[in-house]
């Protein structure tokens, strides 16, 4: 991945701000004496205020990069650094806060809710700080 330079005040370039920062991250997977490597020594960085892709063939490790990006999956090894924090030294209670206030997710499959509309789906959060409108009368009847 390559990082753009932005245009300081003073005239000079500098890097931007990570948002996310992942250091030789990887995630093996044991069963029955077998070891998968899902993620093997993953580096990159997130500027803040940029768009991203991840993207790939089926089963190289995409949704398993996404839950340790959101603090779902712990690594095996290496570090997600999301705006400063590193997520393995945050307990699960305080990671399934983070992610209630700070992070979006859209499931592929199982996750979703029953008889919902997908847009609801992506709104629903909101409404559990605040009162926000949906697209709706008021936005909190999602199911």
């Amino acid at each position: 991945m390559q990082l753009s330079s932005i245009k300081q005040d003073s005239g000079t370039l500098a890097a931007p701000t990570a948002l996310i920062r992942v250091e030789r991250l990887s995630r093996i997977i044991e069963a029955r004496a077998k070891k998968t490597v899902v993620l093997d020594d993953v580096t990159f960085t997130v500027p803040v205020q940029s768009l991203f892709a991840i993207n790939g063939p089926s089963g190289s490790g995409k949704s398993t990069l996404l839950n340790m990006l959101t603090g779902i999956d712990r690594p095996t090894s290496g570090c997600v650094i999301f705006a400063g924090k590193e997520l393995r030294a945050i307990s699960e209670n305080d990671l399934a806060r983070w992610r209630g206030k700070h992070v979006g997710i859209v499931f592929q499959f199982f996750q979703l809710i029953p008889r919902s509309q997908q847009w609801k789906m992506c709104c629903w959060p909101s409404n559990w700080e605040e009162e926000a409108d949906c697209g709706g009368s008021n936005g909190a009847s999602v199911p």
